[in-house]
């Protein structure tokens, strides 16, 4: 009775909801994409991954890149799988730029993820709160008008607010990942690996300690990924040639053969600045 009536006053009104499938939905988002924020502008869809296929590519008013995931149902899985796409957005933004250039993207602007879809359950509501990625959450309702005024279908969209961690952690200082390590030869080879990095080009290498690693970056562009752990450490290289790699150091040895790695990516980097 009650969604009967639902229905006759939004016909009086001049709409219906309607229900669509993936593909009208990507269509009707890459239509009018600042209907679901200000300033936003379509990219590209259907985006070929190594994981699948990216639903929609946008651009923010910051001319950053904005992955979104679709669904026309609500979809627990959808947060690991807009993640794979996100990973490779960030990992290829270089050249994804240089793809849509016409978009006048930044590469050095940090992409955002948003995830679309008509409800978002209480468990992936949970989940998100301990992911740490710029997420954003969009219900949508999809109403046809009727009104021989304003005809055609739209998207009428909802900012959903994740819930916040329970537990207020201070923001990480370098030595709480450094004092992480408990042997005390492998912490003093952490420290002088950051050390002797920074001397490179003190004025233009960070070391900037985030929730789960420690950064270090060349002028903007990331160097190295330090991990710590309790008898070694883990660090991420890359040389922008596909050479990077990972490296476990355990003794002065796996260090040296690191710090080679990082001189190189630090070579090329510094080349194409």
């Amino acid at each position: 009775m009650e969604a009967g009536l639902e229905r006759m006053s939004n016909m009086l009104l001049g709409y219906k909801t309607v229900n669509i499938n993936e593909a009208r939905l990507e269509d009707l988002v890459r239509q009018k994409p600042d209907l679901i924020e200000e300033g936003l502008r379509f990219v590209a869809q259907q985006v070929f991954t190594d994981m699948g296929r990216l639903d929609v590519l946008l651009a923010d008013s910051d001319d950053a890149f904005v992955v979104a995931e679709l669904k026309v149902n609500e979809d627990d899985g959808m947060l690991m799988q807009a993640i794979d796409y996100y990973d490779y957005v960030v990992n290829h933004r270089d050249s994804l730029a240089r793809t849509y250039r016409n978009r006048e993207i930044k590469p050095d602007k940090a992409p955002r993820l948003f995830l679309i879809a008509p409800s978002f359950s209480p468990k992936l509501l949970n989940r998100i709160k301990w992911v740490d990625i710029n997420i954003s959450l969009f219900t949508y309702q999809c109403i046809e008008m009727n009104d021989s005024a304003c005809e055609g279908t739209l998207l009428i969209y909802n900012e959903v607010i994740a819930p916040s961690p329970s537990v207020d952690t201070p923001p990480p200082q370098t030595m709480d990942h450094i004092d992480y390590i408990e042997d005390e030869a492998i912490r003093k080879l952490a420290v002088e690996l950051i050390k002797k990095v920074q001397a490179w080009d003190s004025g233009n290498i960070s070391v900037e300690p985030k929730k789960n690693f420690i950064s270090i970056k060349v002028s903007g562009k990331g160097l190295m990924w330090l991990h710590t752990r309790k008898k070694h450490f883990w660090v991420e290289t890359t040389d922008f040639d596909g050479e990077g790699g990972r490296s476990k150091v355990e003794n002065k040895e796996d260090m040296e053969r690191l710090f080679l790695l990082a001189e190189r990516g630090f070579t090329k980097i510094v080349g194409k600045t």
